[in-house]
């Protein structure tokens, strides 16, 4: 696990230079050797030397000494946890600087930040508020500006702990003018690295590695070693979050190199562990056991406890199948929750089901009892073994807890925290398992509708919040008023929550109940704040609080089916709905790491076509076995209703049009006008209508909402200038588009990376000649995100966007799909990514998104892949075609010309997409390489 540095001021770990009472040397060398052992973290030899320095001073009546190493020793116990002592110390600083004896009111000040800061790590933040609050008058009654920047500090991490992080910015802000109006430099390094850890949450990571890159800048200059080492790993954070983890590694690894200098053995030992995480995460199981091992051999020498890092030792030993060398590293751990823990996951990945279930329920009333966020790996534990000892009843039961539990804590982050959530593991744990996990459940009970409910659930939901909420900031078209007043219900939740679990953990049986006073009113406010979105704001309340669908509540014409999967770790669940009702459920006997490698074998041969002749190595025997495990046992219940798929994972990136139904038993390979092609094969889309949706709930939502009607023809976009060697620049000044702080030149292979694409020119004016008199088309250097933001899109019923596609991470900083526009002489970065799509309003019928790959895209867990289409549905538009594999321009130009001339007309963009797929393939491309690759999400 990553750790974010937001940097807690500490007023009373002082340097020697504040004690120099001649008579006081002896207890002055003492004390000053308590801090040489602080700054190395030897709490409990300061400890030591800070009781001997402290007797002395109270022999000779030394109340600065005093003083002062009662705050520190108060300090010393908060980073022990010890909180009960840190007080009493504290709080008896706090009256010898009040007492008449030594009147110390700046010492007040700082005592009181202190308090404030161990109320904060209690988690009671109000007490914290109030010591804040009072040691800011008195700073400001001494006109200490100083004081008062770092009282600004510690209110900012304070309302960062809140999730309220608009006030904490204002609060570093603050304390970042007072730092430089004072020339103080370590107060702006630590308000910059604060501000950019904010940054970093809020999912603006060009601006959190700003914020940091000043930092780092100061923290050098300066010589501030330990911020500098805070700065390196917190901009590694950022490149870790943004997915670049050979960057993130090179500044962790800088990190390392400064805390092995400064003798901070413990902290590199966390850092090593989190470095073999993210190895861990890539598969490179070597490195990561390197890693692990380093660490190890440091928490040793140093007296830590190693329980933590030989558990991650083993989770290498059983991801590469060394389950003998796993199960004796697991049956070393001397502590009792990270042993069940492992030996429960030994245990189910050898199918010793009892075992697994025994070292799961071992553990679960400690985990219960003290509120352990580890629970919820105990309950998906239990869940999978009584599931795979078929105690169905058992299992659902354990399920349903961890969903309870996943929920509450959903419930209690943040709405930028949330987007990812269910990305997440939990100690090897999918947080989607127990989901899953039911819906395998119900279908073993017969309670299939039940089962449906769980699907849908994180589908709809990971819909919403990918697309609507791409990225923090962006308030999906709510007015600004309602927009401030849901975060701030929302915060104030996530903020209850974080400090019942703070009570919960210190055993603070008042603050539990009085916090949980406060939440009960609070929840029932935001639950009339959804209700009244529902009414006020239906579309964007359909979108952020979406409500899983039951079949009945399924917006499905007569003519229609769905079939719907769920893949999970074990089998996959296929539904076949219609009218209103599961007519059949089915379990594909297929674990998701086999299903996978299916789907990226079928797509391989279309992925990476260099020449014609790669055509040749066509599979149609995966194609066929794809068709039998997935379709075969649910088609037999369709007559000629048209198919909405609604695929899962994987799935998302298979053209199910393209399977093979019927096909002999010795399938030729013959030489065709444009390659070799298959002949003895039937696909399924000859034998069916079929088209995409990525949920039934969404499906649902876009058929209710009032979109409005585009009355315009078509608006294209195309054939934009993409570097400053295009030929249609010759004679003109040049200017390369800058993106965000980097130029393009800069990314690697530089502006040459996107080719010019004149066939989409071509495109262009091929259906110029449909829509004579009904297009506007931009084009060349024209066909910029700023042209494009000028045209009301809202008006037009077909558009086309012919141009280069990318996914996430093919450029530095662009976290999402997007399409590439002009990227010279014009003012905008030229990318139209999903989030930009998503702030549009469009009307169309259908948007053409003809360029490679606009299907693809994150791959999230519990959906699948996320691709521009669904922006587009977001924006408006009812039906987006897009391609799920590189097209070859010749053939595609022709399907989407054709794909036109029969929209214009007036078929329905299922006939129109059927008609101009058969009008390639008779012409030449019968390969499915040419044909299949555009699909149709929407109706």
């Amino acid at each position: 696990m990553k750790k974010l540095f937001i940097i807690i001021l500490s007023f009373f770990i002082l340097s020697s230079s504040c004690l120099y009472a001649q008579s006081e040397e002896e207890g002055k060398k003492i004390y000053n050797e308590g801090l040489e052992l602080y700054s190395k973290y030897d709490y409990k030899g300061a400890l030591v030397k800070f009781e001997e320095a402290l007797k002395i001073f109270k022999k000779t009546f030394y109340a600065e000494g005093i003083s002062s190493t009662l705050g520190n020793m108060g300090m010393i116990y908060s980073n022990l946890g010890d909180y009960k002592s840190a007080l009493k110390y504290c709080n008896d600083a706090l009256e010898m600087c009040r007492s008449n004896v030594f009147k110390d009111v700046k010492g007040e000040g700082k005592n009181l930040v202190n308090i404030g800061l161990i109320y904060a790590n209690m988690g009671d933040y109000k007490k914290s508020l109030q010591s804040y609050e009072g040691a800011m008058d008195i700073f400001k009654r001494l006109d200490d500006l100083q004081g008062q920047g770092k009282v600004c500090v510690s209110m900012g991490n304070l309302y960062s702990d809140l999730g309220d992080y608009d006030k904490a910015l204002e609060y570093y802000e603050e304390g970042l003018d007072v730092a430089k109006r004072t020339g103080d430099l370590q107060g702006e390094a630590i308000n910059l690295t604060n501000m950019g850890s904010v940054y970093e949450k809020f999912g603006d990571y060009i601006q959190a590695l700003t914020y940091d890159n000043q930092a780092l800048e100061i923290t050098r200059k300066m010589g501030y070693t330990g911020g500098e080492a805070k700065n390196l790993a917190n901009i590694g954070n950022v490149y870790n979050s943004l997915g670049d983890y050979q960057k993130a590694l090179e500044y962790y690894n800088q990190a390392i190199e400064i805390k092995r200098k400064m003798g901070d053995a413990k902290n590199e030992a966390f850092d090593l562990n989190n470095i073999g995480d993210i190895y861990y995460d890539l598969s490179e199981y070597d490195k990561a056991l390197e890693c692990f091992n380093k660490s190890l051999k440091i928490k040793k020498t140093i007296g830590l406890s190693a329980d933590s890092t030989l558990a991650n030792i083993g989770k290498v030993y059983l991801a590469r199948g060394e389950l003998k060398k796993a199960y004796e590293l697991f049956t070393s751990l001397e502590h009792p929750v990270y042993s069940g823990i492992c030996l429960g996951k030994y245990y189910l990945a050898t199918k010793e089901y009892g075992e697994a279930k025994a070292s799961f329920f071992n553990i679960l009333e400690d985990l219960e009892k003290n509120r352990d966020a580890y629970v919820v790996v105990s309950y998906i534990g239990l869940g999978m073994s009584e599931e795979g000892l078929k105690n169905y009843k058992e299992a659902e039961k354990y399920y349903k807890k961890a969903v309870d539990f996943l929920e509450r804590q959903r419930d209690s982050l943040t709405q930028s925290q949330r987007k990812n959530f269910f990305e997440g593991h939990v100690e090897g744990f999918s947080r989607l398992a127990p989901y899953e996990g039911l819906v395998r459940i119900y279908h073993y009970l017969n309670r299939d509708s039940e089962g449906l409910l769980y699907g849908e659930s994180t589908k709809a939901r990971l819909f919403a919040e990918e697309i609507a909420r791409k990225y923090e900031g962006s308030d999906c078209r709510l007015p600004e008023e309602i927009s401030i007043k849901e975060r701030t219900i929302i915060n104030k939740i996530a903020s209850l929550y974080k400090q019942m679990e703070e009570a919960y953990k210190n055993d603070n049986k008042d603050k539990i109940k009085e916090l949980t006073a406060m939440l009960t009113p609070l929840k029932e406010e935001k639950e009339k704040f959804v209700s009244q979105l529902r009414q006020n704001y239906p579309e964007y309340a359909s979108i952020m609080y979406p409500k899983p669908l039951k079949p009945e509540e399924i917006k499905l014409n007569d003519e229609e089916v769905i079939i719907e999967y769920e893949v999970t770790d074990r089998e996959t669940v296929g539904w076949l709905i219609k009218k209103g009702q599961i007519v059949k459920t089915v379990t594909i006997s297929v674990t998701k790491q086999s299903l996978t490698g299916l789907v990226r074998e079928y797509r391989s041969i279309f992925e990476d076509v260099k020449d014609v002749a790669a055509l040749g190595k066509f599979k149609p025997e995966t194609g066929k076995k794809l068709y039998d495990l997935l379709l075969k046992p649910l088609v037999s219940e369709i007559k000629n209703e048209k198919i909405i798929i609604i695929p899962d994972e994987i799935l998302g990136i298979l053209p199910f049009e393209a399977l093979i139904c019927d096909m002999l038993s010795a399938v030729k390979m013959v030489q065709g006008k444009f390659g070799p092609c298959p002949e003895g094969i039937k696909y399924t889309g000859d034998r069916y209508n079929i088209s995409y949706y990525q949920s039934a709930s969404s499906l649902t939502m876009m058929r209710t909402l009032n979109k409005g009607k585009a009355i315009k023809g078509l608006f294209a976009i195309g054939d934009p200038v993409f570097n400053e060697q295009d030929d249609r620049l010759k004679g003109t000044a040049v200017t390369p588009q800058k993106y965000g702080f980097l130029s393009l030149q800069g990314l690697g292979q530089g502006m040459t990376e996107f080719q010019r694409l004149p066939q989409t020119g071509e495109l262009l004016t091929g259906v110029s000649a449909i829509f004579p008199g009904e297009i506007t088309s931009l084009s060349g250097t024209e066909a910029t995100l700023t042209g494009l933001k000028s045209k009301n899109l809202a008006d037009y019923r077909y558009l086309l966007f012919a141009t280069h596609g990318i996914l996430d991470n093919d450029i530095p900083y662009i976290k999402e799909p997007a399409l590439v526009l002009c990227l010279v002489n014009n003012n905008d970065d030229g990318f139209l990514t999903m989030s930009r799509v998503m702030d549009m309003k469009m009307g169309a019928d259908v948007a053409v998104l003809s360029a490679c790959k606009t299907g693809l895209g994150k791959t999230v867990s519990g959906e699948g892949t996320m691709g521009m289409g669904r922006a587009f549905q977001y924006a408006g538009v009812k039906n987006v075609l897009m391609s799920l594999w590189s097209v070859e321009t010749v053939s595609t130009n022709m399907m989407i010309e054709k794909y036109f001339e029969c929209l214009k007309p007036g078929k329905s963009s299922r006939e129109a997409l059927k008609e101009a797929r058969a009008y390639i393939r008779k012409e030449g491309y019968g390969h499915p390489f040419y044909w299949a690759p555009f699909i149709l999400v929407g109706d």
